[in-house]
């Protein structure tokens, strides 16, 4: 009975709002990892050399002074009895009427405490039936025989893959705002699932056999969905207003809406939209358990359905995000030359304007496949002379041309140090600057791209000289030199969010494990910190996106940021401690910065159909790209993937950099003429034949209405029509 009552005991500790999932397994009722190695010693043999095991063998959880540290602030006197750390990095058993750690993550975190079922799961119809003859009948009555028995296996995919989520996405909210654990996030299932395969029952139990592509789809939609569900499970169940778990699991949501859109777009699946029709524009706050609750529910039942109706053979069209991201050719020399020694001499000039105070804006996060942003003496924020780079990834200056034979397909080169992204910084030393940051527009600043904004896609279209939907959110073009961060060694189509720590600190990489044991702030800015207390500095990390010179995107009506004021700035993201620098002497740094990189060139702004501006004029206020940051409709993003607009070419400028002397710039007529000019040339649109559309389409899923319609749409944008 004493058992009984500690086991039940430790679950209460755990118990949330009723729209938390618990992660407490049954003590009293689990067998251990070695009961199941009699039937299973391959499998068993696998999972000896995963990190789930050695959390309690070669590199034990409790001994490892992070954890030491977690559990310290926590009170926590013995890891591996009677704490929270049991739930998620142990097999517990009941020894001696304690609660007690057995194993690592072992056979039965993932497939649930076995007393119940370790007798029935291999029975195949009481014995009667061999496994190689079973029936695919027998096999389903034997497998939900299992789970009635309290088994969860590949027959329910959705309760299996749930257990992965109960701990990876941290369900309880003390361990991060209190022990300064990490608040989890980006889990890639279908990473993990072939690190820990043992799939000796379908390798006829002579191979580990692979993941078929069929289970690969299946996995990476399902764990979108429980990524979803489990965000907000933890929100709804969260009590403290402001806090770092919180704001976690709120960016997480948005992250994981985003790639449901990418999914959407490839192939719609009702499912998948009505998860995120339940999640879109909630209060994502503590104490908003009823309203986030609801939506958790409509969010589970959805990820059922899916995991019961979707075997993921019909969703072929999804194997494009599971592709390698192809590198790109290297840049010619002639190339790298093309804008003479300007390009050379003037690198500094190529900077986008955003503005992070203003809506929208940016700073330097990460660029091209490396996605870096620059280090400390790397031609970064605060690097010193810059030199053309090698390729069109990382292009900075005059570096390579863009796609569409405009300004370069990078501002800045490439770092060599790593972005590792901003939970990287957030779980244990900067709580308080990282909850400040979930709230500050820089959060955002990668949003209006990811949704495709129409102001965003206009200056795109006209830099680029084609509609460059495709490019905008991703590390591929410019726009996010500036405006997002992209984690290094990520599929250069991934932003991570937007404007984030790196952007100003410079890539973490390098110094995240080991700054905090530096006493000096000199041996900190030695290991690659920016060195933001000086105000030279401070002026090159913030003039770099907020002071634009480079011509091709001044052409295309994006921003200069002539008005950035860098004090009042400062003062709005203030999350540091020791106060604000002398306004005179940081405005003098700016000014100094300024006058380095030269004046704002003066350039014609490419103009839309009908003569409108897509947006302010080069010399203009430093108004961001990305309107007011906010974001578009799921229906909104896709039906924005062609602009409605032609996008012409911008006025050539200069070669990079200032304009030469002497050089005139092109006038409103002249502009208004080649663009003319251009439209009178393009061949007639050839004629559209549109197949009618079903009869009874009023009677059909919603989902089906509106993929007939996005298919007759880009027919009719694919031929020109």
């Amino acid at each position: 009975m004493r058992a009984l009552a500690l086991a039940a005991l430790l679950g209460g500790a755990l118990a949330a709002p009723a729209a938390a999932a618990s992660t407490a397994m049954d003590a009293t009722q689990t067998v251990g990892p070695e009961t199941c190695a009699r039937c299973h010693d391959r499998e068993y043999e696998v999972w000896q050399g995963t990190k789930h095991a050695k959390l309690f063998t070669t590199e034990p959880l409790h001994l490892r002074p992070r954890a030491q540290e977690i559990g310290k602030k926590l009170g926590v006197r013995l890891i591996k009895s009677d704490s929270l750390c049991l739930n998620c990095h142990f097999t517990p058993k009941v020894l001696s009427g304690r609660v007690i750690a057995r194993a690592g993550v072992s056979c039965e975190s993932c497939h649930g405490a076995a007393q119940g079922w370790v007798s029935v799961h291999n029975t195949f119809e009481s014995r009667q039936v061999h496994r190689a003859s079973e029936s695919p009948a027998e096999r389903r009555r034997r497998q939900d025989a299992n789970f009635q028995a309290g088994m969860r296996a590949g027959g329910h995919i959705y309760e299996l893959v749930s257990s992965c989520y109960r701990c990876h996405m941290v369900p309880e909210e003390r361990l991060v705002n209190v022990g300064g654990h990490s608040g989890g996030g980006d889990f890639d299932l279908v990473d993990r699932f072939d690190k820990i395969r043992h799939n000796y029952v379908s390798g006829g139990r002579q191979v580990n056999a692979p993941i078929s592509p069929e289970r690969r789809r299946q996995l990476y939609v399902l764990g979108l969905a429980l990524e979803l569900e489990h965000s907000l499970r933890g929100i709804a169940g969260a009590k403290e207003s402001g806090g770092v778990y919180v704001a976690a699991l709120a960016r997480d949501v948005e992250k994981v809406k985003k790639k449901i859109r990418k999914v959407q777009h490839l192939a719609a699946l009702p499912q998948l939209e009505a998860a995120f029709a339940a999640a879109d524009g909630l209060r994502l706050e503590a104490g908003n358990a009823a309203e986030v609750g609801y939506a958790v529910d409509k969010v589970a039942a959805a990820a059922k359905g899916f995991a019961e109706q979707e075997d993921g053979s019909r969703l072929a069209a999804l194997d494009p995000l599971f592709q390698p991201e192809p590198e790109e050719a290297p840049v010619a020399d002639d190339q790298v030359a093309a804008g003479g020694e300007a390009a050379a001499s003037d690198a500094s000039a190529g900077q986008p304007a955003g503005a992070p105070g203003s809506p929208g804006g940016a700073a330097v996060a990460g660029q091209g496949k490396t996605g870096a942003a620059a280090a400390p003496g790397s031609g970064g924020p605060a690097g010193g002379g810059r030199t053309a780079p090698s390729s069109s990834r990382g292009g900075g200056g005059g570096g390579g041309a863009a796609p569409g034979g405009h300004g370069p397909a990078h501002i800045w080169p490439a770092a060599a140090g790593k972005v590792i992204g901003p939970d990287g910084c957030s779980a244990s030393c900067h709580k308080v600057p990282v909850a400040w940051w979930f709230k500050d527009r820089h959060q955002k600043a990668a949003d209006p791209f990811l949704n495709h904004a129409q102001k965003n896609r206009q200056i795109a279209a006209f830099y680029y000289g084609k509609p460059a939907d495709e490019m905008i959110a991703t590390g591929r073009g410019v726009c996010m030199d500036c405006h997002g961060t992209v984690l290094t060694g990520k599929s250069a189509e991934e932003v991570e969010t937007g404007v984030s720590c790196e952007s100003c600190h410079g890539p973490a990489g390098s110094y995240r494990d080991t700054h905090r044991d530096k006493k000096s702030h000199g041996e900190r800015v030695a290991l690659g910190i920016n060195d933001l207390e000086n105000l030279d500095r401070r002026a090159e990390v913030c003039a770099r996106c907020h002071y634009l010179t480079e011509p091709h995107l001044l052409a295309a009506g994006h921003p200069s940021g002539k008005d950035f004021d860098p004090v009042a700035r400062n003062r709005q993201i203030e999350h540091w401690s020791g106060g604000q620098p002398a306004a005179a002497a940081l405005q003098a740094a700016y000014a100094k910065v300024r006058r380095a990189r030269g004046d704002i060139p003066q350039v014609q702004v490419a103009k839309l159909a009908g003569g409108a501006e897509p947006a302010a004029s080069g010399g203009g206020a430093a108004q961001s790209a990305g309107g007011g940051g906010g974001a578009a409709s799921a229906a909104g993003s896709r039906a924005g993937r062609t602009p409605a607009f032609a996008p012409g070419r911008p006025p050539a400028p200069a070669p990079f950099g200032r304009p030469a002397a002497g050089a005139g710039v092109p006038s409103a007529t002249a502009a208004a003429t080649a663009a003319a000019a251009a439209t009178a040339a393009r061949p007639p649109s050839p004629p559209v034949n549109l197949p009618p559309l079903p009869a009874g389409i009023e009677k059909r899923p919603l989902a089906e209405i509106l993929r007939l319609v996005q298919q007759r749409l880009e027919a009719l944008y694919g031929s020109g029509g």
